[in-house]
């Protein structure tokens, strides 16, 4: 609705000299406070995202070294679950482990055994019998235990050098050594430079190491560990290479120092991630942080690159401070009124995560079940938690398969065995399934099995490890979540109403109020084009300046068009009629026609079907996701988009799959979601143009039509939109 004012003696004063001023030094002074408090809420936002990234990287270490740990416990478990652990089934094992996929920056994975000074000589030729004439323990010096590294995965390049070095001769690794000994528990050491530095890219690394113990001798103190000791399996790490691969380009914007130990010593410096020789950058943030890694300490310091505040920075306009403070003060209008009904929102959808989180129920965690069913010798053997869990009186660790497979309830038993043995004879390497228990006292248990086939190099699988969980209470919790089910969908029923009101609401002020905007700006546009045309000659460097404030009314003007379209879509009614694709993308392209020939765009389609829809908003809505595609094209190649569609039957519905496929700048895939949100932009708006409602006016269009549309993308690989419409439309009218 168009704004009208009346008459009164507040107007007629601005007949007067002093009140424009007045106004004007009142506007100015909004302006100035705006931007300070502008300004400062920009600082608080960049320290809450340098705080939030320093403790992604804290905990993406540690959530990696776990990792690490981990697999040295269950390269343990291998050593427990195994009668014997040779050089052949120890590059098996961890080549199973596949640590260059699923552990990057882990230098390999060893077992260095423990060696008595009379055993020393045996186990020498041992070794050289193996294939390695020219093994030997090293250094050569007497002591009291001698620690040789025997086995060393990917046993090739750095990792040959470490072969039968005796780690427990440095003083950082016999610490750490010593206290996994002591405690039972992973120890990482302090910085050490490893012995598979060469004289190229020489790295500062530390180790992980854990204890093997005898499983037949009690460990309960440090003197019965001390006396079970067989050897440790352990780790090495290069720090460089370690960090790169826990944090891979988490860190870009930051620079990260890492020091072995509490506190900040250059001598210490384990790792840098700009150069141990250069400087550091002027830092406006810096937080140092400490971590326990396995009883070890390091010191992590964090501080911004210059680049960290750069994508944040805003041109604010210094000229032309009238039409910048009108424009200004338009603008807070709508988002004062947009702001408070996005509270009501928030709100609302804070109660309804508030209601839903008293529903979630949190199961336990259990004790986990490790077996090996051994193929040769058809037998199984696992872990003393079965014989526990089963309430065996007698403790075994290895039963007959068929003895141990009758445990499984005979309404199951079955089901498992056919599916085991078909394992063995599929390409599939992994198995997991759910099934019962029987206690020795006829109480029954429900439990998650998940088994993988190992296999010889040959291809032939020789066994098939695996582990069982009891999920009896997660059970349980399934029974307990299904009465809930009824209460908590009449909650989100009613929240969603909620919600939905709310957003009519909103959409509705903005249009109301978009609508009301229209004519200033266009008297603004049509004001600076009489000024530009009458004093071209002699406004001398104030024709820049009309120029930004043309581009900058002309980019408001566009919000607006925008913001009308996507606010009206819903509520003008379209009648249904056949609408034949080909002539819409027909149209499309003479639409972009000259857009086409300045990018030297190529556009293919594959011949389309014809649907029920609106013809204005299926072309509004290829016209949209074509002229997306040629505005996100690579600055230095020739933009090309392919279009084709296929038609699906589903019962007695029929749907067409239409595929926008482009070679453009793409996106990441963690952003597919939010670019159908309103006013989401991906790219500045000095890159790229537009108002961030294209692809949201896009979706709306889509769901008028009782379709879909959902977007697959990478960076610099292009982008695919991928549209479900239904064929025939379900009224006469959408």
């Amino acid at each position: 609705m168009p704004l009208k004012f009346r008459s009164s003696s507040a107007t007629r004063n601005f007949s007067k000299p002093l009140l424009p001023a007045i106004l004007l030094l009142c506007s100015i002074g909004l302006t100035l406070t705006a931007w300070y408090i502008s300004r400062h809420h920009f600082n608080d936002k960049t320290k809450d995202r340098f705080d939030y990234q320093v403790n992604t990287i804290r905990s993406a270490i540690i959530v990696r070294m776990t990792a690490y740990e981990q697999v040295l416990r269950s390269a343990v478990g291998l050593f427990y679950a195994s009668d014997t652990v040779d050089r052949s089934s120890w590059k098996n094992y961890v080549q199973t482990l596949q640590l260059d996929k699923f552990y990057p920056g882990i230098l390999g994975l060893g077992y260095t055994a423990r060696i008595k000074p009379n055993e020393l000589d045996r186990f020498t030729n041992r070794v050289r019998a193996e294939g390695f004439p020219d093994f030997t323990v090293w250094p050569q010096t007497a002591r009291d235990d001698y620690f040789s590294i025997i086995y060393l995965e990917p046993f090739e390049g750095r990792n040959l050098r470490a072969f039968g070095f005796d780690m427990f001769t440095q003083k950082n690794r016999k610490e750490a050594m010593l206290r996994a000994w002591q405690t039972g528990e992973p120890a990482l050491s302090k910085m050490v430079t490893l012995v598979q530095e060469i004289n190229k890219d020489v790295q500062k690394g530390c180790l992980l190491y854990l204890p093997v113990y005898d499983e037949n001798m009690p460990i309960n103190t440090v003197e019965e560990r001390q006396a079970a000791l067989q050897g440790f399996v352990y780790s090495p790490f290069r720090m460089n290479d370690l960090m790169q691969g826990i944090l891979g380009t988490v860190a870009g914007e930051i620079e990260i120092e890492l020091y072995d130990g509490r506190h900040i010593d250059t001598a210490q410096l384990i790792y840098t991630s700009h150069g141990y020789n250069n400087q550091k950058s002027k830092a406006d943030f810096s937080v140092g942080r400490n971590i326990n890694i396995a009883g070890n300490d390091w010191t992590l310091v964090l501080t911004t690159r210059e680049a960290f505040l750069s994508s944040f920075e805003a041109n604010q306009p210094n000229i032309i401070a009238v039409a910048g403070v009108l424009v200004n003060l338009l603008l807070l209008l709508i988002l004062v009124k947009i702001n408070r009904l996005s509270k009501r929102n928030m709100e609302l959808a804070e109660s309804y995560k508030s209601e839903k989180d008293r529903y979630e129920i949190v199961s336990e965690i259990t004790h986990e079940i490790i077996w090996e069913w051994k193929l040769p010798t058809n037998t199984v053997s696992f872990n003393k938690i079965f014989p526990t869990l089963i309430g065996l009186q007698k403790a075994v660790s290895e039963l007959p398969f068929d003895a141990w497979i009758s445990y499984i309830h005979p309404g199951d038993k079955d089901r498992i065995m056919d599916k085991m043995t078909a394992l063995l004879n599929s390409d599939n390497l992994y198995w997991s399934d759910e099934f019962r228990l029987v206690k020795a006292d006829g109480t029954v248990v429900n439990m998650l099995a998940r088994g993988q086939i190992i296999h010889d190099t040959s291809g032939n699988p020789v066994s098939m490890i695996g582990s069982m969980d009891n999920i009896t209470e997660r059970k349980q919790v399934e029974d307990a979540q299904r009465r809930f089910k009824e209460e908590l969908e009449k909650t989100v029923q009613q929240r969603t109403a909620a919600l939905q009101r709310s957003n009519e609401d909103l959409e509705s002020f903005a249009h109301v109020t978009s609508h009301d905007l229209k004519e200033p700006v266009r008297r603004m546009l049509i004001t600076v084009g009489q000024i530009q045309a009458k004093y071209q000659n002699s406004l001398g460097e104030g024709v820049s300046l009309l120029d930004k404030l043309s581009k900058a009314a002309s980019r408001l003007n566009q919000m607006i068009e925008s913001i009308l379209m996507f606010s009206t879509i819903n509520y003008e009614s379209k009648k249904i009629e056949v609408v034949d694709l080909n002539i819409i993308i027909q149209n499309v392209a003479e639409d972009l026609e000259l857009v086409i020939a300045e990018k030297q765009a190529e556009i293919s389609y594959q011949p389309l079907p014809a649907i029920e829809g609106s013809s204005a908003l299926l072309h509004q809505l290829l016209y949209n996701l074509v002229n997306n595609s040629l505005k996100f094209s690579k600055p230095v190649v020739k933009p090309y988009i392919h279009i084709d569609s296929q038609v699906r039957k589903t019962g007695t519905t029929e749907t067409v799959e239409i595929k926008i496929i482009d070679n453009g700048i793409g996106f990441s895939q963690g952003e597919a979601r939010k670019i159908f949100n309103s006013f989401v932009r991906l790219h500045s708006k000095d890159k790229y143009e537009g108002t961030g409602l294209g692809l949201a006016l896009c979706k709306r269009i889509v769901e008028r039509h009782h379709g879909t549309i959902e977007a697959t993308g990478s960076l610099d690989h292009g982008a695919t939109f991928i549209i479900t419409l239904p064929v025939k439309q379900p009224a006469e009218v959408i």
